[in-house]
């Protein structure tokens, strides 16, 4: 139970600060490999723990990181590839129908 009241609010502000960067990186900056982004999470889930002097609970704090990063990482890798689909799909039919 003290585990618990312990994680106030910052800790949901460092899983949505984490969604969103990795959200934007992925996005933006296609080019990066993802394991990139998930160690920096791991290494903000680290950080964070060392910070609010809990290193008991270091791998739940990196474990919940990787989690939360993994879900946009796999949303806009999926977009993406939808993206590049469609364009062909769509290059496809402008050559059907100019034969």
């Amino acid at each position: 139970m003290a585990f618990y009241f312990q994680l106030y609010w910052h800790f949901l502000l460092m899983i949505m600060v984490i969604i969103m960067l990795a959200g934007l990186i992925t996005f933006l900056i296609p080019r990066i490999p993802s394991v990139l982004v998930l160690a920096f999470s791991g290494l903000i889930g680290l950080i964070y723990s060392r910070l609010i002097e809990m290193e008991q609970a270091y791998l739940f704090f990196i474990s919940i990181n990787l989690l939360t990063t993994i879900l946009p990482i796999l949303l806009i890798r999926y977009l993406q590839y939808l993206k590049r689909t469609a364009e062909e799909m769509e290059k496809r039919n402008r050559r059907s129908e100019s034969s």
